[in-house]
């Protein structure tokens, strides 16, 4: 039997941009994009200041969007020589080049076969997909020797965790590296929803150190952790708080099917722990399998130990079946859902009070 080859992560970005800044070797073109807009804004605002944040950014620095979008004026931008300045910036917003018109392509083209030394040109993708198309030889060419694409993705832990403290010591407060792991889980791990939370935790608590007690009471968990805690609640034996905590995501217009999706993938983590216990293998194999953080997949293994690995087979085949009941029922879907409970409720041996 052949052996599957482990499947190389793709290098960080933002690591590997936050290095070129700071060297200084910067490529002629950038290409931001990804899920952690807060990183991406973040780094545009750092190219900003390394190359035109100075008394003389009105004429060097030059910005254009989907609709100010225009081949003479970035042209034009591209080859201006900076004024009272080494280098100018031309930012673009939101513009799939690889999408234009073939004059303008070849135009395109012509510009990154010759970019000047002074100029750096950034493509930001925000609400627009960044989507390369390689069969477009001559512009693909011409793009990839001057340029460098980077994709923004959430951080893991051991970045997220001194980036929170930095941020709640402007505000004379800190939190536990265990109470950081659990606002992560909390959050889903974005920076841009960890921004706001703890923004909103700073102005909610008199304390010095963000307690547990103080995100749940003013954080808003994501889907997942929401899912996380009502898996839980049927493990142990509270179904009727599985159900409240059900019917308050159903309140807040959460798509059945998405519920349940995630209900799915919540019990088949549980029994990638269960298989990878039996093997030896601890709490950082599930982190690789499912791409967790490593307090998530401590919980999942630690959650895991309240099923039976057969209730667990048999969770994931009536969460599937849900999903087809879902998928191709017209009435209140709603009901499905609660009756996707109700019978992993009695999988478990579990009776309502």
């Amino acid at each position: 039997m052949a052996v599957k080859k482990r499947k190389e992560s793709s290098p960080d970005g933002y690591q590997m941009m936050k290095q070129e800044l700071k060297s200084g070797e910067l490529a002629r073109v950038y290409v931001l994009y990804g899920e952690e807009s807060y990183l991406v804004d973040s780094c545009r605002k750092a190219l900003r200041k390394k190359l035109v944040e100075d008394f003389a950014s009105d004429f060097n620095f030059h910005q254009f969007d989907g609709e100010s979008w225009d081949m003479d004026a970035f042209q034009e931008a591209v080859e201006a020589i900076p004024v009272m300045s080494e280098t100018s910036l031309v930012e673009v917003s939101d513009v799939n080049f690889f999408a234009l018109e073939e004059r303008q392509r070849d135009r395109l083209t012509e510009i990154f076969s010759d970019m000047p030394e002074y100029c750096t040109v950034l493509f930001v993708f925000d609400t627009v997909p960044w989507k390369p198309d390689k069969r477009m030889k001559k512009l693909y060419g011409a793009f990839s020797q001057v340029a460098h694409a980077y994709e923004m993705k959430n951080q893991p832990e051991h970045v997220l965790i001194p980036w929170m403290l930095r941020e709640l010591k402007r505000g004379q407060k800190t939190i536990s590296d265990d109470n950081a792991r659990y606002l992560i889980m909390q959050t889903g791990g974005s920076m841009t929803t960890l921004s706001a939370e703890l923004q909103k935790l700073l102005c909610y608590t008199d304390r010095e150190e963000i307690c547990r007690q103080d995100i749940d009471e003013v954080v808003i968990p994501v889907l997942e952790a929401v899912v996380f805690r009502l898996t839980d609640d049927i493990g142990s034996g509270q179904y009727d708080q599985a159900l409240l905590r059900l019917k308050d995501l159903l309140r807040q217009d959460t798509e059945p099917i998405v519920i349940n999706a995630v209900i799915g993938r919540q019990f088949r983590q549980m029994y990638g722990a269960k298989v990878l216990s039996e093997r030896g293998k601890d709490a950082y194999g599930l982190m690789e399998l499912f791409g967790m953080s490593q307090y998530a997949a401590r919980q999942v293994y630690a959650q895991a130990r309240r099923f039976k690995k057969s209730q667990l087979r048999t969770a994931m085949e009536l969460s599937a079946e849900a999903d087809l009941a879902l998928k191709s029922f017209s009435g209140a879907r709603e009901a499905l859902l609660e009756e996707l409970l109700l019978r992993l409720a009695g999988l478990m041996g579990v009776h309502r009070s």
